[in-house]
């Protein structure tokens, strides 16, 4: 659980996976969906975001039982269904799509987006595979690929040579 330190002091974070376990960034705990719903584990809304997690397919991932994994999909469906069994709004701020869907990928995805209160995506190729969705989609470009505007490679070179010595890199 994180809170907020800057604009919403009110605000506690909650990090959910498939399993629990420990953030790579900076240490903090991430429960499982399975915890969701106890009593030491409420929420009041549910956010999807992150790269271009909004897919169906199995990936390559280290998993105890093979090599392949559809977390993603289990993760999306997972928060679509405790929003709608609780009525905790769901909201999708700037995921990527990167593959279109299938004709019975389309039907579930059509009942999870049914479950969300807002939805932005990354980029216009994302919008364009929810086309069959009548329901308004907003695109919010990632602010990555806004860095290099603000801090073009010929500014950030001397800071990461810098960078490297100081770190013996």
């Amino acid at each position: 659980r994180r809170a907020s330190p800057h604009c919403l002091q009110w605000t506690e974070v909650t990090l959910f996976s498939l399993s629990r376990g420990t953030d790579y960034c900076d240490g903090e705990p991430i429960d499982s969906f399975d915890d969701l719903g106890h009593p030491e584990c409420q929420v009041d809304a549910l956010v999807v975001c992150g790269g271009d997690i909004i897919r169906f397919d199995s990936y390559p991932h280290p998993h105890p039982q093979g090599t392949l994994s559809a977390a993603y999909f289990k993760m999306l469906v997972r928060a679509a269904l405790y929003a709608c069994g609780t009525g905790k709004p769901l909201s999708w701020n700037a995921p990527g799509i990167p593959f279109a869907f299938t004709a019975a990928q389309k039907v579930v995805m059509e009942k999870v987006l049914e479950c969300t209160s807002y939805i932005s995506v990354r980029d216009v190729d994302s919008k364009d595979h929810l086309r069959f969705w009548k329901g308004p989609v907003e695109v919010v470009p990632d602010s990555v690929f806004l860095l290099s505007r603000y801090f073009p490679k010929t500014q950030l070179e001397p800071v990461q040579t810098g960078l490297r010595k100081a770190l013996s890199l």
